[in-house]
Order: structure tokens, then sequence, then C-alpha cells
């Protein structure tokens, strides 16, 4: 009980010691003028606390969607004029409730996978919508060459899993935990050879509102 008790304050100490180095280095920034700097180190704080807390809670789209927009900004600064993402959000994403950090490890694919592929011209479009009582969620890029038959079996298990495909397995396994045979996941080609990933799950809506 007692070791359990000490690795319970560290673990709330370490993320309490990164949150303090990094609004320390952000204020460095501002007193230096690196306003870009600053804003970047803010939008990362923002996404590690809201890795780290319940990485397997239920949460509000809403609240998904915020980590994702905090997520990209960090890499528009990076990859500078270089990539560009779009949002296409249809419903309401304060009452629909999703496993958390489902959608950001997909787009996060997309970025080291499709953007590399697409050169200065990256595009990466979240699209959002419901039909029925299913949840519909798309991420598309504009790279090609893509090899989606492979993807698709290492989500599911099948071959050897490599460091890049992690985050993709993490998301096909909770997605199928949670949802069984209600739940899809599957990555695709469409008609220009551009690579997307569509999940269908059932959509859970807040009803406490």
């Amino acid at each position: 009980e007692k070791e359990a008790n000490l690795r319970a304050l560290q673990a709330q100490i370490n993320p309490h010691f990164i949150y303090n180095t990094l609004n320390s280095v952000s204020c460095m920034a501002l007193l230096h003028q690196e306003n870009e700097i600053s804003q970047v180190l803010g939008s990362l704080t923002k996404v590690i606390r809201y890795n780290l807390k319940k990485p397997d809670a239920i949460v509000h789209l809403e609240e998904e969607l915020e980590n994702i927009y905090s997520w990209c900004r960090i890499q528009e600064c990076c990859y500078e004029q270089s990539i560009r993402f779009s949002y296409d959000i249809q419903v309401p994403a304060d009452q629909i409730k999703i496993p958390k950090l489902i959608i950001q490890p997909l787009i996060e694919n997309a970025v080291v996978h499709g953007a590399n592929f697409a050169g200065e011209d990256a595009r990466i479009c979240l699209h959002i919508w419901m039909e029925g009582k299913c949840l519909y969620i798309v991420v598309w890029d504009n790279g090609t060459d893509v090899d989606t038959d492979r993807i698709n079996r290492l989500a599911c298990g099948k071959g050897e899993v490599c460091s890049d495909s992690l985050g993709v397995r993490n998301v096909y396994e909770r997605i199928r935990l949670r949802y069984g045979s209600a739940g899809q996941m599957r990555f695709e080609q469409d008609e220009e050879h551009h690579t997307l990933v569509q999940i269908v799950i059932p959509a859970e809506m807040d009803q406490s509102l």
C-alpha cells in the first residue's frame, strides 16, 4: 500500500514538473519576443495535459477537437506553409461522447505518412457527421502511394507491429473492445489514390443535457 501511494504521488508530480517547465520556457520566449515559440509551447502544454489525464476516459467530442486543434497548430508551425488542416464538423460536438484519443493518432499518422508523400502541398481534412444512430469520423490526406491493405492488416494485429503503427493499432483495439462489431475502422483510397481512414461507431449522446 505504501509503494502504491508513493507511485501515485510520483505520477502527480511528474506532469506538474513538465507543466511548470514548459511555462517557464514560454515566459522566457515572450521576454525575448519569440511569440510564435511561446504559442507553440502553450499548445504543447494543452496537448500534454490532455494526453496524461485519464487516457481511457470517455469525453465530449468538443474536448477531443480542442486537443486536435492544439496539436495541429504545433504541426503547422513546424511544417510552416507546407501543410494545411481543415475541419468539417457537422455534429453538436458538445453533446456527443467518444473514447478519448481515437482521432488525434489518425491525424498524426496522416502527417507522418500522408503529408510526407504530398510534398509542399500537403492537406489533411477531418470530417465528422452522423447518419442515423452512427457517428462517422474520416481523416483524409492528399498523400499517395500508401499501401492501405498493409495498414489494415497491421491495425487488426496481422503482421509485425512497428513503432509507426502502434497508434493506429491502439485506436483499432480500443474501438473493438468498446463497441465490438458495431465499431469499425478501415483505411481506403479515393478515386485520386489519396488516403483516408474511416471510423464508424454508435453515436453516444450525453444524457445529462
